[in-house]
């Protein structure tokens, strides 16, 4: 195999890179300060970023709620 440049399949990361804290950026402001309680819609939004490992990579699922809503 190795004559006829045969090679396996390079493997992905094992855990995706999500984070690079050595940036120039500030950090944001706490608005909330953990007051998850929205007074009226379209006031708090919330999102989370979840990785599900595939077989073709990692399958990113970016969900976006809305405060007011239950």
């Amino acid at each position: 195999m190795k004559e006829n440049g045969f090679r396996p399949p390079r493997r992905a990361r094992a855990v995706p890179r999500t984070t690079d804290s050595r940036h120039q950026f500030g950090i944001a402001p706490n608005l909330l300060k953990r007051n998850f309680r929205a007074t009226a819609a379209d006031r708090i939004w919330l999102a989370d970023i979840s990785y599900v490992p595939t077989d073709e990579g990692w399958l990113g699922n970016p969900p976006r709620f809305n405060g007011a809503q239950k």
